[in-house]
């Protein structure tokens, strides 16, 4: 009784460790995601040669 009660724990256990890590991930590719699509705009905004103050835009962002 005992051993069955302890397993049934522990895989409860594990299931939420599963479904915490998948969040985890979820966020971390949200994360990245946001950070590429900073570093384009960073990229494009330096990259134009007749927008003044380029400079200081880019280190707003």
């Amino acid at each position: 009784m005992f051993i069955t009660e302890l397993r049934t724990q522990i895989e409860q256990e594990m299931m939420g460790a599963a479904e915490a890590l998948d969040q985890r991930r979820k966020d971390a590719r949200m994360s990245n995601f946001f950070m590429l699509v900073l570093s384009a705009a960073i990229t494009i905004v330096l990259g134009i040669k007749e927008l003044p103050g380029a400079d200081t835009i880019a280190v707003v962002y």
